[in-house]
């Protein structure tokens, strides 16, 4: 659902910029389903105007813990810190130019009743390998957990779907965890008229 003032434009970005989340996502799971080790850091890549983080964190800080608990998937980070009452502090080690402090923040209600400090965070991986995509003029998040999947079935031997024409969605986060699925009736729909045996 897009405010009532969004552009056919800012609309194609937004789409564009969540698929390619969702790909970046989805390589890091899909090889580390094989055991293969993925470096991750997790960057601040956006701070709200007037929310907590604004003036006390910094773009590309590397977020290494909340409240002293390690946070290796951008995942562990928002749960990390919606996981409290709006008006509760959290304490974030940050790593900035080598250096790594403390911030404590206190939450404020993002929506929703949510708790939040008003921070974007971004991945950003070290891939062993390249591996590229290619999903056509596809946008959106929905496709990460089939990205994965490809991805596995490419890392290891035999074919994962035994010959079978299987189609799927579903978002994934960088911890592995499928998401809520957008428009489930119309994608079954579309999958059986592409003969699709299984979804």
């Amino acid at each position: 659902v897009f405010p009532k003032d969004s552009t056919d434009e800012q609309i194609k970005q937004m789409n564009t910029a969540q698929m390619q989340g969702a790909q970046k996502n989805s390589i890091a799971v899909g090889m580390r389903s094989t055991g293969v080790k993925v470096p991750q850091d997790n960057l601040v890549a956006t701070i709200a105007e007037g929310l907590p983080a604004d003036g006390r964190l910094a773009l590309e800080d590397r977020v290494q813990a909340v409240d002293g608990t390690r946070t290796p998937h951008v995942a562990d980070i928002v749960a990390a810190i919606s996981d409290r009452e709006p008006g509760d502090t959290v304490t974030l080690t940050v790593e900035r130019k080598g250096a790594e402090r403390q911030v404590r923040l206190r939450t404020q209600d993002i929506g929703g009743g949510r708790a939040g400090i008003g921070i974007g965070i971004e991945p950003v991986y070290d891939y062993p390998v390249e591996v590229r995509i290619d999903a056509g003029n596809v946008g959106g998040p929905s496709a990460g957990a089939m990205f994965a999947l490809a991805i596995y079935d490419v890392l290891t031997p035999g074919g994962l779907t035994g010959g079978r024409s299987v189609a799927g969605t579903g978002t994934i986060n960088d911890g592995g965890v499928i998401g809520p699925i957008g428009g489930i009736r119309q994608k079954m729909a579309g999958a059986r008229e592409a003969g699709a045996e299984y979804f």
